[in-house]
């Protein structure tokens, strides 16, 4: 048996073994406050994310209108 399908095998079951304890958490009910909490912690890192991104938005808005605003020093031409 070659080495990648040893390594192969190995990691298919263990994700058999995972999601066949995942379903047994489920039907016990106490994967759903986990799940809830995963959920919360989600919606809490998007508000984050997006009050993030609007304020470097409009930081950015204002540095473009201030270099709108002051035009650029002329450059020497030498030759």
């Amino acid at each position: 048996m070659s080495l990648y399908l040893r390594s192969t095998t190995a990691a298919t079951a263990g994700i058999a073994l995972a999601g066949a304890a995942a379903y047994g958490l489920y039907k016990t009910g106490a994967l759903r406050p986990v799940a809830v909490g995963a959920i919360r912690g989600g919606m809490k890192v998007s508000d984050w994310v997006k009050t993030k991104y609007q304020s470097a938005g409009k930081e950015l808005k204002g540095m473009i209108k201030e270099a709108k605003a002051t035009p650029a020093p002329a450059e020497k031409v030498t030759e």
